[in-house]
């Protein structure tokens, strides 16, 4: 007999499995209405500093592709292909959920109504007010598309777009000690399911291969393509 299949052993791991249960990081999700009322505040993106826009962006990226900050983080532009109504990105080194067998993941952004919540236009507001800064002739790789607002403008990494995205909840007055950057996807994804998406879309859209990730660790009540307009209507 194995020492993996003694009863003592399988009973002793099943007892702290018990003890050390497996649970969501989030009990509640925020508002992401809060988020977007927020957002829209702050004017057209013509009237936006780097700074603002470049956060506001990132946080439309998030919400509207139930993304992980580290495949925002992975966007660039060598592989984006604008299609007039949308924007895709192939994402063009492996992510946390690729597979053997599997082709790498992309990313969708659609147009929306509202100008001020339109992902696709606060896009390309963002690359036209950085094309200069990306022509700049020295040895930084400017094509990642999310790039620092403090000069020399160099590409972000995944610490400051998940501050970024902190600062953009704290601002619509969400209490960011109880939610981190990754509860983006938790927000967005519970959202869409409100507002009647169905799961093999939201499943889809999050790039989860089953239900019970979803049911289990994302979605959750509120604390007090059809996925992305559910998210962005309010």
């Amino acid at each position: 007999m194995s020492v993996g299949k003694h009863p003592a052993i399988i009973h002793h791991m099943r007892a702290i499995f018990n003890v050390r249960t497996p649970l969501p990081r989030y009990q509640s999700s925020w508002d992401v209405d809060k988020v977007l009322s927020c957002i829209t505040g702050w004017g057209d993106n013509s009237s936006l500093s780097m700074k603002i826009l470049v956060q506001k962006l990132t946080m439309l990226l998030a919400l509207t592709s139930a993304g992980r900050v580290s495949e925002i983080h992975k966007l660039n532009l060598d592989f984006m292909c604008d299609k007039g109504d949308h924007i895709i990105f192939q994402i063009p080194s492996l992510t946390k959920t690729c597979r053997p067998g599997k082709t790498k993941p992309e990313l969708k952004f659609y147009k929306f109504e509202d100008n001020n919540l339109c992902v696709v236009e606060c896009l390309r507001k963002y690359l036209e007010l950085t094309e200069k800064i990306r022509d700049t002739n020295d040895r930084l790789n400017r094509n990642w598309l999310l790039l620092s607002f403090v000069k020399p403008h160099h590409p972000v990494t995944t610490s400051t777009l998940a501050r970024w995205l902190k600062s953009v909840i704290s601002s619509a007055g969400i209490d960011t000690a109880n939610y981190k950057a990754h509860s983006t996807r938790s927000a967005c994804t519970s959202k869409a399911f409100r507002a009647g998406v169905s799961s093999s879309e939201i499943m889809k859209q999050a790039r989860w291969s089953n239900l019970t990730t979803f049911s289990r660790f994302y979605y959750k009540p509120l604390a007090g393509s059809d996925f992305q307009k559910a998210v962005l209507i309010r």
